[in-house]
């Protein structure tokens, strides 16, 4: 749930020193286990969005866009990334830092048609 990724953003933040400035990235969310192909559907849904969001960060002074993404928001970030390199915007205009997916929840079959498309 949101508030559950607002605690853990500010957590990873102060635990890691990491020294820029944090954007949370959410969407709406069942937030339990049975609602796991509702949760899937408002992922896909998000994906565009988090596009916008990532240009528009793009279009900011900020020198470096870092990407950490968490569960099924790995998914959403991975799908975005495909759309970046489709327009051929992989690196936002050279501002896309490193990406963490952490407990990925993507069939690897489908990671490896995204990075297929992505490229290394």
């Amino acid at each position: 749930g949101f508030d559950d990724a607002v605690y853990r953003l500010t957590q990873i933040v102060h635990d890691s020193g990491y020294p820029g400035t944090p954007v949370l990235f959410s969407w709406a969310s069942g937030a339990k286990t049975t609602d796991y192909v509702y949760d899937k559907e408002s992922a896909s849904a998000a994906r565009d969005q988090l596009e916008v969001t990532l240009r528009m960060l793009a279009q900011t002074g900020a020198r470096r866009i870092d990407i950490v993404a968490h569960s099924m928001g790995t998914w959403v970030t991975m799908e975005t990334l495909r759309q970046l390199a489709i327009t051929g915007d992989r690196d936002l205009s050279g501002k896309l830092g490193d990406v963490v997916l952490a407990s990925p929840d993507i069939d690897v079959d489908v990671f490896k048609s995204q990075m297929r498309r992505y490229g290394k």
